[in-house]
């Protein structure tokens, strides 16, 4: 069995919406932050199953904002979350 990419997994409607639970969250240690990267992680395939990890997969759809905070990155393709 093929390996889930990244691509595939941001047309995914849980997984795009655990991300958007860490849109507006500060990057680092905050527990809103911790929180919804464990509600990513658990809507994740097993590792063994996915060709990333979890880290790849914000830095690719993620980026900081003005306000340093998490936001989608522009032109990031992903299914309605």
């Amino acid at each position: 069995m093929a390996k889930q990419t990244i691509k595939q997994a941001l047309q995914c409607t849980d997984i795009v919406r655990a991300l958007n639970g860490l849109v507006g969250c500060p990057p680092g240690g905050w527990g809103e932050t911790s929180q919804a990267i464990a509600e990513l992680r658990g809507e994740l395939p097993i590792r063994a199953d996915r060709a990333y990890t979890w880290q790849e997969l914000v830095e690719h759809a993620l980026t900081e904002d003005h306000t340093g905070r998490y936001a989608w990155r522009d032109g990031v393709a992903r299914r309605n979350g």
